[in-house]
């Protein structure tokens, strides 16, 4: 208490990330109740109390993710915009050493589900580790079809697009979809995927010698002659009716020097109406901030973002894990209880963070001989907040 008194007296930043979570708190006047609803009482009014005087918590890791993860949704459902979101939530779980990882989205731990346990769930497979085989066994919403026709569109109609997604998300899915698109249209769409192996050495001339090579040609040493020779191929196979465009995986580790160079690739083009070469960008939200500086202005007035959504919206969790269980001869209404799952989904809304967290409740569901995954089960897991921990019962009883 008395660090928290020095804090306000002296202005600093207090170390613990419970102090400022308490100075959010008190500037968006938030009660420790109404945070505890914030959550869905998925962290409890009693641990708020402990955090916001500073207190360590058991499994801080944890439960710092869960409360960026609201703070973020909080934030969005009152209009404040992306880039202030993402500053507000680092400022509350972000140390003084400037790492954010805290205020990512939860990165779970990998989770495979062993042959015994499958057999004991009467699985052919394991449901939630590998890629999909077939494209029908790809999980999708209607508002990942959306996406998937944006950047369809982004290769016929030469548009330059960002895909942006957290670690999971399913951003490598949409491109897998975007590929066998393009291997499906009989050679009418190319999108040409540059991979380097330091790609802080790669200049717009590496470009145009990866795009000349892609089509068989051979690149000038000349840059000029070059560049020269590039738009020529693109404006012959432009006329073929011939779409093409460049993919970055990873845009957010791209140069500099090279992100600004991408303009002047996306302006290629006859003059007039037509232009030869669409991109398409696949990222993590942090590309989003390397884009607010002024270098990049030309870039992002340029660039349409597209965000990858979560599985947060309703029944979305619940229709993922159905049809991940289905593909692995299982039975979901069997293995799980909904509501498991809509506990689960508070947590981890990516498809990658659901499945490993589903995984470790079935494991710990095998290992205690039940056939069912219910909330219990997630508690016993470690997966959701122990209430009955001795610590929370004596504040309850203080308050």
């Amino acid at each position: 208490m008395a660090d928290k008194s020095k804090i306000e007296r002296t202005g600093e930043r207090p170390k613990h990330w419970g102090l400022r979570l308490d100075a959010f708190r008190k500037r968006y006047e938030l009660s420790n109740y109404a945070l505890a609803s914030l959550t869905g009482n998925r962290i409890s009014r009693s641990t708020f109390q402990r955090l916001c005087i500073g207190q360590h918590q058991k499994a801080d890791g944890m439960v710092r993710h869960i409360v960026a993860e609201y703070l973020r949704r909080f934030l969005i459902e009152r209009g404040v915009t992306p880039f202030q979101t993402e500053k507000e939530v680092c400022e509350v779980v972000c140390d003084d050493n400037n790492q954010k990882e805290e205020s990512q989205p939860v990165l779970t731990q990998r989770t495979s589900l062993p042959k015994p346990a499958q057999v004991f769930f009467g699985l052919k497979r394991d449901p939630f580790t590998g890629d999909p085989r077939h494209r029908s066994e790809v999980f999708t919403t209607p508002q990942m079809d959306r996406i998937a026709a944006q950047l369809e569109d982004a290769v016929n109609y030469q548009n330059f697009v960002c895909l942006i997604g957290d670690i999971g998300a399913g951003k490598s899915m949409q491109k897998r979809r975007l590929v066998q698109t393009c291997l499906d249209s009989n050679e009418k769409m190319r999108v040409l995927w540059p991979e380097f192996f330091n790609m802080e050495r790669v200049h717009a001339g590496s470009i145009s010698s990866f795009v000349l090579r892609e089509f068989g040609q051979r690149a000038p040493s000349d840059l000029v002659a070059r560049a020269g020779r590039m738009k020529t191929l693109l404006a012959s196979l432009s006329e073929e009716g011939v779409s093409v465009a460049l993919g970055f995986d990873e845009c957010h580790r791209l140069h500099p020097n090279l992100l600004t160079a991408l303009k002047n690739f996306w302006e290629l083009g006859s003059g007039g109406y037509d232009r030869y070469l669409g991109l398409v960008l696949f990222g993590q939200p942090r590309f989003e901030l390397t884009l607010r500086q002024p270098e990049f202005r030309e870039i992002t007035e340029r660039l349409d973002i597209i965000r990858m959504p979560t599985l947060a919206k309703r029944d979305d969790a619940w229709n993922y894990i159905t049809h991940r269980v289905k593909i692995a001869g299982g039975n979901a209404e069997k293995l799980f209880d909904k509501s498991s799952i809509e506990s689960l989904s508070s947590i981890a809304a990516t498809p990658l963070a659901l499945g490993n967290l589903a995984n470790a409740a079935l494991l710990k569901a095998h290992e205690l001989n039940e056939k069912k995954v219910v909330k219990g089960i997630l508690t016993a897991a470690g997966l959701v907040e122990d209430r009955d921990e001795p610590g929370v019962r004596g504040i309850r009883k203080r308050a």
